[in-house]
């Protein structure tokens, strides 16, 4: 059965772990953190979590 799947093969996040001490630049990962960050200037953004029930509340504030 294990020789079904293949072998796991050393990501980028793995040698970053293996090797803290030397300055590594990711470009797929500086890409998705440029993109995220002008999606949010654009107000494209995932919306920010809810800290408390108060604020879950969908039905909690009155329509103009």
């Amino acid at each position: 059965m294990a020789a079904y799947y293949p072998r796991r093969v050393a990501r980028f996040a793995d040698l970053q772990k293996a090797y803290p001490g030397f300055e590594t630049y990711d470009d797929f990962e500086e890409d998705r953190v440029e993109s995220v960050a002008i999606a949010k200037s654009r107000g494209k953004g995932a919306p920010k979590k809810k800290r408390t029930a108060a604020e879950s509340k969908k039905f909690g504030k009155k329509k103009r």
